[in-house]
């Protein structure tokens, strides 16, 4: 299937086209037909499975797994992230319901693991979520002092309590 060439002609007169050695490929030149619109391969391809206006003289290039690369792998940076923020969460809800705590410390030691291997794997090139890995590593220290910070109150208060 050949396309007509746009109105006007080419852009320039041929063969004056300074980027174009004279004799290559020219998109507004008509290409050769077989003639036989049955011998087209599906969707207006060619018989050899290039597409209308593609340069027969450049090969064609496929993707293949290894030519895309490896996705990154962010997991640990978003699951620290998380469990920072709900480790955060649950230690502010230990307040009023002291049974939270040690979930609330749990998560804590689990965001700070999580952050620091994904802090680690961004370094390396291997992951991109940089924000949510150091999100989440600040967050589990944060958890882990205040968890500290309340754990030292409720002695000091107890003491004094008991003292009177």
């Amino acid at each position: 299937m050949t396309y007509p060439p746009p109105p006007g002609g080419p852009p320039y007169p041929q063969g004056s086209d300074p980027y174009r050695p004279a004799g290559a490929y020219d998109p507004y030149t008509q290409q050769p037909s077989s003639g036989d619109p049955y011998l087209q391969g599906q969707y207006g391809q060619s018989q050899d499975g290039r597409y209308p206006g593609a340069n027969p003289y450049q090969p064609q290039t496929y993707l293949t797994m290894g030519s895309i690369g490896a996705r990154p792998q962010n997991g640990m940076c978003n699951a620290a992230l998380t469990c920072g923020i709900i480790g955060v969460c649950l230690l502010f809800l230990s307040i009023p319901i002291p049974e939270f705590s040690i979930f609330a410390l749990v998560l804590a030691v689990l965001a700070t693991v999580f952050g620091g291997v994904g802090v680690s794997r961004v370094g390396r090139g291997e992951a991109t979520a940089k924000g949510a890995a150091t999100a989440g590593l600040v967050l589990g220290i944060v958890t882990l002092v205040l968890f500290v910070v309340i754990v030292m109150l409720a002695i000091w208060f107890f003491a004094a309590w008991m003292s009177m």
